[in-house]
């Protein structure tokens, strides 16, 4: 569940969108870092490449990032994905650059999911290569792919053509055509599919658990996750939850889909991307307390995750400032709702620290990050993500957490102490 901006990504259309407002920026939210609202520009051609070198080209590696398109398992989307990693050469970048291909076997492989309300492009920018995205590519050599669900971001058709599908359809066909597809592209290149790490904000990361439990066949190919202000269930009372989820949830976005046929958000400020009716009614669903059972064919995630053998190991993270989207105690829940029946679930304690806790064979690690903890700021659901101090803050600590979970290989990339 995502409102908020993307990261700016082409200086001719920065100008025309720095006017955009989200709803987060309601005097009832925490202000979010202003970044304006834009789409990168799309090509007739199914792969389009972008070499840049960052701000300081002169100690950091340049990032080549390619979109290209897989097929949803239904035939009737595309899917885009951007991918991001170390130019082959940092001096002599260009369009005609061939792809690079020096020690990529040994990268880890990263595929990013965007929330609702939102698209790939809150991990990512092309302009000023910021975001977890280029984080991960540029300091820990990562091979990063960043999807756009159906409908969103440069996915076609855009939701406003085609708006029939909800998360069953997310969590049933487009994760595993994104990680199948991203699997038969490196196996093309000559390179080792291997593992792949998932990394997802709020909802991307109900909807990448709920596919997970449901194909167990998945979990041994996820070397690990990493959930950004991922919850289910929302059970704040609030003002502010008053307001973003039951006036604007609740009332607003039925009103505008029944008027429009889908939620046009972008239209209204309401959010990055547009969404599906039955999308966000499905959400609903669960955001309200629903148990954790598919709306369209009754599917039992929760009875699912006990009868996993194993489940990957997932690091969640809370922003202390984010009182509603991913409020800390509602984020720890959902971790929870992982623990085998009976078993002791981890704590948040007060002085919002990380804790760990065991749900079958693997490993769960819950961290509110807080001022009190030792971060820069007691971030919210979206500058845990798109906060100028992320990157000196604790996306060394998520760098880290993957190249743990690679089997320790980390190819000149950062470390940093947990």
């Amino acid at each position: 569940m995502l409102l908020l901006r993307r990261l700016g990504c082409s200086s001719s259309s920065s100008s025309s969108s720095s006017s955009s407002s989200s709803f987060l920026a309601s005097p009832l939210s925490r202000r979010v870092l202003a970044m304006p609202l834009c789409r990168l520009s799309s090509s007739s051609s199914t792969t389009t490449t972008s070499t840049t070198s960052p701000a300081d080209a002169a100690t950091a590696p340049a990032l080549e990032m390619t979109s290209f398109f897989l097929p949803s398992r239904d035939g009737q989307h595309q899917l885009h994905v951007k991918r991001i990693r170390r130019a082959a050469d940092p001096t002599a970048v260009s369009s005609s650059s061939p792809p690079p291909s020096s020690s990529s076997a040994s990268r880890p492989v990263c595929l990013l999911f965007h929330g609702a309300l939102s698209d790939g492009r809150v991990f990512y920018s092309v302009k000023s290569q910021k975001g977890l995205g280029c984080f991960l590519a540029r300091e820990g050599n990562c091979d990063v792919f960043v999807a756009d669900f159906r409908g969103r971001g440069m996915s076609s058709p855009p939701v406003a053509a085609l708006h029939n599908h909800g998360q069953h359809e997310l969590i049933v066909d487009d994760v595993r055509a994104l990680s199948d597809g991203v699997r038969a592209l490196l196996e093309e290149e000559g390179k080792e599919g291997g593992k792949q790490h998932w990394l997802a904000h709020s909802w991307g990361g109900i909807i990448t658990s709920s596919t997970l439990t449901r194909f167990p066949t998945y979990v041994s190919s996820v070397a690990s996750q990493v959930w950004f202000g991922t919850k289910r269930v929302i059970s704040t009372h609030s003002l502010e939850r008053t307001m973003k989820i039951d006036m604007v949830w609740g009332l607003a976005f039925p009103l505008l889909g029944k008027l429009y046929g889908y939620v046009p958000a972008r239209k209204f400020k309401l959010g990055a991307d547009d969404e599906p009716l039955p999308f966000l009614e499905e959400c609903s669903v669960w955001v309200r307390g629903g148990d954790w059972v598919d709306v369209k064919d009754g599917f039992d995630h929760r009875a699912a995750v006990g009868k996993l053998p194993c489940y990957p190991p997932t690091f969640s993270l809370a922003g202390q400032g984010d009182r509603v989207l991913g409020n800390p105690k509602d984020v720890l829940s959902f971790v929870n709702e992982h623990q085998p029946h009976g078993s002791d679930p981890p704590s948040s304690s007060s002085s919002s620290s990380s804790s760990s806790s065991s749900s079958s064979s693997s490993s769960f690690r819950f961290q509110v990050l807080s001022r009190h903890a030792g971060n820069k700021h007691d971030y919210d659901h979206a500058s845990l993500l798109l906060h100028k101090d992320c990157e000196k803050d604790h996306f060394p600590e998520v760098l880290h957490w993957i190249q743990v979970h690679d089997g320790g290989k980390s190819s000149q990339g950062q470390k940093s102490k947990l």
